[in-house]
């Protein structure tokens, strides 16, 4: 089937992993990205800045932007469910589906506050110190990255 890990106490199988989980991430991060273009277009001109979709299609990025997310968010649920409630995984395997899937929920959330937050200002107060929007989105996006690598190497 494919290689057992022991980390921390929780079995993890590395291997194949669906071929339905393998699409909806695939369609997930083409929407994620195109999100991030989106939102380096907003930030760069101006909110009411157009982008060209097929031919003489256009709007604005932000809005743009906000489908992009919303789809990536669907496509995401649609991901951990699906994974979560697989029959072939252990218990464990569901705990550890669930914490990354939180964990992915949780840096969208960043990415949407560094991508919102860019309009208003730069720095974005976080308990005792100012960090900067960009910071806060790129963790956002690294939560992104590590939460879809773990999917697509789990079985």
């Amino acid at each position: 089937m494919g290689k057992r890990g022991n980390v921390k106490g929780t079995r993890i199988r590395f291997g194949k992993p669906h071929k339905f989980e393998v699409v909806l991430l695939v369609l997930a991060l083409i929407f994620f990205a195109w999100s991030d273009v989106l939102q380096n277009k907003f930030l760069d001109n101006s909110l009411e800045y157009k982008v060209t979709v097929f031919g003489d299609i256009q709007f604005t990025a932000i809005n743009g932007f906000w489908i992009a997310i919303f789809i990536y968010h669907i496509l995401l649920f649609i991901l951990i469910i699906t994974a979560l409630f697989r029959n072939d995984r252990t218990q464990t395997g569901h705990v550890t589906d669930g914490i990354v899937g939180i964990i992915m929920t949780f840096s969208t959330s960043l990415v949407i506050l560094g991508s919102i937050g860019g309009i208003y200002t730069s720095n974005i107060p976080f308990f005792s110190f100012n960090t900067s929007v960009i910071n806060v989105y790129h963790i956002g996006v690294a939560g992104q990255i590590l939460g879809g690598l773990f999917f697509a190497i789990t079985s």
